[in-house]
Formats: C-alpha cells, sequence, structure tokens
C-alpha cells in the first residue's frame, strides 16, 4: 500500500523549507535594530514630554473643578442665606404695612375727631358771645334803670363792671 507521504518526498521538503524560511525571516527582522534610533529616542522623547504635560494639564483642570466646586458650595450657601433675609425681610415689610395701616385709620379717627371739637368749639364760642352780649345788654338795661330810679348816688352813670359771665 502505498501511502500519499512516500509517494511525494518532494512536497514535504518544501514545507519543512518554506517553515524554515519563514522562521529565519522573522528572526531577522525582530533582531535587527531599527534603521533610525535617534528618531524612535526622539518620538519616544516627545511622547513623554506630551505625557507629562497631559498629567500637569490634568492635575490643573482637577485643581480648577475642585475650586469651583468649593465656590459653588460657598455661593449656595450665601444664596440660601439671602433667600432667608428676604423671607425675613418679607415678613417685616407685611408687618410694617399693617402697622402703617392701624396708623392711617387711627389718624382718620383723629381727625374726625379734630372736627368735630372745632365745629363744637365754633358752636360754643358762639354761644358765648351770644350770652356776652345779652349780659353787657343786661348790664346796660339795669344801669339805665338804676339811673331812671335815681339811686345812684354822686351821678355815676354805670356800676363798676365785674367780671364777665363765662369768664375766669
Amino acid at each position: 500500500m502505498n501511502t500519499p507521504r512516500a509517494a511525494n518526498p518532494f512536497g514535504t521538503f518544501v514545507k519543512f523549507s518554506g517553515l524554515a524560511a519563514i522562521a529565519a525571516f522573522a528572526v531577522l527582522g525582530c533582531g535587527r535594530p531599527p534603521a533610525d534610533q535617534s528618531a524612535s529616542q526622539d518620538r519616544a522623547r516627545a511622547l513623554e514630554r506630551r505625557c507629562v504635560q497631559l498629567e500637569q494639564d490634568y492635575r490643573t483642570v482637577a485643581q480648577a473643578r475642585d475650586k469651583a466646586r468649593h465656590e459653588l458650595g460657598e455661593s449656595q450657601t450665601l444664596l440660601a442665606n439671602q433667600v432667608k433675609d428676604l423671607g425675613d425681610l418679607r415678613r417685616r415689610l407685611a408687618g410694617a404695612l399693617a402697622d402703617t395701616e392701624l396708623t392711617r385709620k387711627a389718624l382718620v379717627q383723629r381727625t374726625l375727631e379734630r372736627d368735630n371739637v372745632r365745629v363744637e368749639l365754633a358752636s360754643r364760642m358762639s354761644e358765648r358771645e351770644l350770652l356776652t352780649a345779652r349780659c353787657d345788654k343786661l348790664r346796660k338795661g339795669l344801669a339805665s334803670l338804676l339811673q331812671d330810679d335815681g339811686s345812684i348816688p354822686g351821678g355815676a352813670s354805670a356800676p363798676a363792671a365785674g367780671p364777665a359771665l363765662g369768664s375766669e
């Protein structure tokens, strides 16, 4: 019986020789130093510098973020305090407006009372003037009766004027 291997010994040799050639090229290609050593070193240094710069930028941004968070917290606290103060001021304003309304009502009431007292005072003053006039008329009438009667010695025309009624 013929086996397929024995029939084609040349095919096996080609396979092994191809495999050996590929392995040799791989060892030679990987083992060779790069053609331009300084260019790859420069590129590596540039990448390292860029990496360092990016790390510094990251730290700077992280610090700015932390500072912004801190300022935001302070701003929120300040805002909360101002909102509280605004509420207090609104309550005080409402109280002041209520006090103002009470004062206005009291002013209106006092104004009405003042006007009523003025009217009453005018009425009393006119009554006083009327009574003063009547007293003067009565005094003159009494003086004329006493003169006619002749009982006033010395010829005095009128008695001495005493205090008027209603005056003190």
